[in-house]
C-alpha cells in the first residue's frame, strides 16, 4: 500500500533526527510535521493517485491500467 511506503519514509527520517539529537548537547525541538514537509513529493503524489488507480483497475476488471 502506498500509504505504507509514507510512514515508512517518515519514520525513517524522524529516528534518523531522533538519534541525531540525542547526540547533540543543545537538542532542537521538532515536531514531525517538519519531518513530514520534508517528504518527496512524488511519494505524497503517489498516494493520492490511488482512488483514481484503483477506480481504473475495477474498470479494467483487475487487468493492466495505464501509468
Amino acid at each position: 500500500y502506498p500509504i505504507e511506503n509514507v510512514w515508512d519514509a517518515l519514520g525513517r527520517q524522524v529516528a534518523e533526527i531522533e538519534t541525531i539529537l540525542r547526540q547533540t548537547e543543545h537538542p532542537h525541538p521538532y515536531t514531525h510535521t517538519e519531518e513530514w514537509d520534508k517528504l518527496p513529493q512524488q511519494l505524497l503524489d503517489n498516494v493520492q493517485s490511488m482512488v483514481r488507480r484503483v477506480e481504473c483497475c475495477i474498470t479494467l476488471h483487475g487487468g493492466h491500467i495505464p501509468h
